[in-house]
Formats: structure tokens, sequence, C-alpha cells
């Protein structure tokens, strides 16, 4: 019986493991991810359960209703996720590239003169200025200090940089660090390129009124160190989280 119970912890410490995964992708709204993760998070149990109802001693109606309740999630979620894997599967594939749309543009000879000036390799040329890139944001010095009295309530914030530029990685890890200063749960994700194109920054928290109000401190704090950022309810699958998305986009 001793060892019943061993393989019983092992595979709810593994169900567990996964089963957190899970909820991480929950909260971004990726629910084909989720449900893949939920399956594979259920795969102990089942396991578990066939080991079980092997042992001769089980009762027949306990080893029975227990095979039937892990083995309907499994399937369920498994038909779930497929479901998902197929929705995303027959969406239509763009119409390829033509070769003349691959050409690049005929080059034209320039006439006349060009009195612009850059600033490349320190030398200038004519009199027109350019500034080749955007000022470097930075999170506001005081900004865990603005924090630090906010009262947490175990509030989870994520930092979502909407893109690879250098000026918006650099940003957004000065702010993921100031959050985790001021006492936050902090997570910081930036490897996300293309899938939202925004200026700013963008406050979402989960539609609950502690989230909501924690997201308006947060968004007050980013006001007076010099940003203007936007606050807008996350996804209503977070409803039951206390959880505030900031958002990374572009600098301009």
């Amino acid at each position: 019986m001793g060892w019943f119970l061993l393989i019983w912890a092992v595979c709810l410490g593994v169900f567990l493991a996964i089963l957190k995964v899970a909820l991480d992708y929950v909260k971004d709204g990726k629910h084909r991810e989720f449900w893949g993760w939920f399956t594979l998070s259920v795969a102990p149990l089942v396991l578990a359960g066939i080991v079980w109802a092997a042992n001769e001693d089980a009762p027949v109606s306990v080893r029975n209703a227990l095979l039937f309740i892990v083995g309907g999630t499994f399937g369920g979620s498994l038909l779930v996720w497929v479901g998902y894997a197929f929705s995303v599967s027959s969406k239509p594939e763009p119409a390829p590239i033509s070769a003349a749309q691959q050409q690049p543009p005929e080059s034209k000879a320039m006439s006349g003169t060009d009195n612009r000036k850059g600033n490349f390799a320190d030398i200038n040329y004519g009199t027109q200025t350019y500034n080749e890139a955007p000022q470097q944001r930075s999170a506001p010095k005081d900004l865990p200090a603005f924090l630090r009295s906010v009262q947490k309530d175990g509030a989870k914030v994520q930092v979502r940089i909407y893109g690879m530029d250098m000026e918006m990685q650099t940003f957004g890890g000065e702010l993921g660090n100031a959050f985790a200063a001021s006492g936050f749960q902090t997570d910081i994700m930036n490897g996300d390129h293309g899938t939202r194109l925004f200026k700013g920054i963008v406050v979402e928290p989960a539609p609950n009124e502690r989230s909501r109000q924690i997201a308006k401190e947060i968004a007050g704090a980013l006001q007076k160190g010099g940003q203007n950022p936007v606050v807008n309810d996350g996804p209503d699958a977070w409803r039951d989280l206390i959880f505030i998305r900031v958002g990374i986009g572009g600098n301009g």
C-alpha cells in the first residue's frame, strides 16, 4: 500500500506543476496552449489511476468511478485541444508573393543638389538634420517608493514587451525591476514580437475591482514619472485573478 501512495504523490506533484504552466497561458488568453498543457497535466493522474486499479484489492465501484473521472477528464480536454488545433490549421494561408513583387523598385538617378544632413559616422552632409532613433525611455526613479504602500493582496504584475527594439526591451526591463522592488510578484515577458502594435504603455487589469484599483495606482505612479499610460480591462478569463498586465509599446 505504501508504494501506491508514493506513486499517487509523485503523479499529483507532476500534475500540479504542469497545471501551473497551463494556467499561465489562460492569463494571456492563449486557450489552445492551455488545453494542450491541461491535457498533459491530467496524464499522470490517468497513469496513477490505472496502476491503482490494477490492484486486486481495489473495490470495483470505486475503481470504475475513479477511472471514469480521470479518463473522461483526459479525453474531454484532449478533444477540446484537437478542436482548437484544427481551427487554427484550417485558416487560409496568405497568398505567396510573386517574383515581380519580390523585386526591389527600380532606382532612379538623383539630379540637382542634395542639401540633407545626416549624422552618420560623425560625418555631416548638407544642412538638414535627421534624428535617427527615438529618445530612450526610463522607468521613474521614485516608482518603487510610490507603489510600496499599495496593498498588494498577492497581486501579480506582468510586464509584456511587444517588440524586440532595444529601447523597448531596456524600458520594459527597468519597469519590471521597479515593480519587483516595490513588492509585487513580477513577471517580464520580453520575447513577444508583432502580436500587438501600439505606442506608449497600456495597463490592463483583470476585470475585478481590486485589480482595477491596483492598476489605477500603477497608472498614477507612471504619470508622476512623466509617462502617459492608457488603462483598459484585460480579458474576461482573468476575472478571478488579482492580475495586472503592463504592456510596453513603441516609443513615439
